[in-house]
């Protein structure tokens, strides 16, 4: 344990944090896809800075994003937990504060909500934004077959957005 500890602030001293070390991780943030070798070799050198990131608006939706995290996992990465927990609760009290339920903003996900397709970025953001009115959705007679499908929760689950329980 001391060991790990030791390797650990050691290796903290010597990092230069620089997002561009993690180009490699990029596609599969992106896409989805399976990271490489490299993009995990990366992103263990790279583990002091996560923190940084999030906090950077720019680096903010690749770091924090639900394929970010799957990444992160499949390199046996972990973010950093405290901010992003934190992070994404300020953010779902701002947007249940400011939503207005609407079932149109979630055009973006018709392919996926009917196909199984992957879903994009707009539809994962437009899924988050929408979250607080999904009960609502559900008691739509007219809405609830696209809410309540298979392929919804798959979407729901590759979005990291929690299915609701009504």
């Amino acid at each position: 344990m001391a060991m790990v500890l030791s390797e650990e602030a050691r290796m903290a001293e010597a990092v230069t944090c620089s997002p561009l070390e993690l180009s490699s991780c990029l596609e599969p943030i992106r896409s989805g896809t399976p990271p490489s070798t490299t993009c995990c070799q990366k992103l263990r050198e790279q583990k002091p800075c996560l923190c940084g990131y999030l906090k950077n608006p720019a680096l903010k939706q690749y770091v924090s994003s639900p394929t970010a995290r799957k990444v992160a996992s499949t390199c046996g990465v972990a973010l950093c937990v405290v901010v992003m927990v934190a992070m994404m609760l300020s953010e779902e009290a701002r947007m249940a504060e400011a939503v207005t339920c609407s079932p149109v903003q979630l055009s973006s996900c018709l392919g996926p909500i009917n196909s199984g397709s992957p879903p994009s970025t707009t539809c994962c953001q437009k899924l988050r934004e929408q979250r607080p009115c999904l009960c609502g959705y559900l008691k739509n007679p007219s809405l609830r077959q696209y809410v309540n499908s298979p392929n919804a929760r798959k979407l729901a689950s590759n979005c990291g957005v929690p299915v609701p329980q009504c």
